[in-house]
């Protein structure tokens, strides 16, 4: 009985181990791939609500402020900017929708007059629903994401707006670093299954003494 040398290419020991690694391969990329797009998914939406949030509070701040007749906007906007997480700029608008105040975490710049002033279709969605928006139409240029929140003075009177944002390049920034988290891990079940196929083959080529299954079939026949 004639032992098949395990270089044969078409070795049975090969083929499991390739079958092995192929079956590793699609079941990882299916799973990891599920995985983040559900990860992403989550951080969308957990980035939509921290903006809103950030956006309502700022709001309800100022309403505050102007209550306790401190009404004022100048520098408010640099303060938001910088204290709240993950927010790139910040802006305060008349209640007209007119800019007032401005402030770029990333560039720095702080001039009103870089932003175009509300849409009167966005004003009137924010009177009538109350509550902190999002909307990308009337984004600055660079970025992707804004919210959007109306001030009222106690009597109910419209004072201004607020808006929030979060530029594109921040959210790649995530995106970029969620994706090589999960190639890094992909990478390591890869290798940790490959190595594991490779000996379950060479068990199953020790218990049949290295013969390929094929020679008993030949010798029996």
């Amino acid at each position: 009985m004639a032992k098949n040398g395990s270089s044969q290419p078409g070795g049975v020991y090969r083929q499991i181990r390739r079958v092995s690694v192929a079956g590793i391969l699609v079941t990882l990329v299916l799973t990891l791939g599920a995985a983040l797009w559900l990860t992403l998914t989550q951080e969308s939406g957990a980035r939509d609500r921290a903006l809103t949030t950030a956006t309502q509070a700022a709001a309800n701040t100022m309403q505050a402020m102007a209550a306790g007749g401190q009404d004022r906007t100048g520098g408010y906007a640099r303060q938001m900017a910088e204290s709240i997480p993950d927010v790139d700029l910040f802006a305060c608008y008349t209640a007209d929708g007119t800019p007032a105040d401005f402030y770029d975490v990333v560039s720095g710049q702080s001039d009103p007059a870089a932003l175009a002033p509300l849409d009167a279709g966005l004003m009137d969605r924010l009177n009538a629903t109350g509550a902190a928006l999002l909307d990308n139409a009337q984004a600055p240029g660079g970025s992707d994401h804004c919210a959007y929140a109306v001030v009222r003075l106690a009597d109910g009177t419209v004072a201004g707006y607020v808006m929030a944002g979060v530029y594109l390049r921040s959210i790649r920034q995530t995106v970029l670093a969620t994706l090589a988290a999960y190639l890094a891990i992909g990478a390591a079940a890869l290798a940790i299954g490959a190595a594991l196929s490779l000996q379950l083959a060479r068990r199953i080529k020790t218990e049949l003494l290295g013969y390929e299954p094929d020679a008993f079939r030949d010798a029996a026949a």
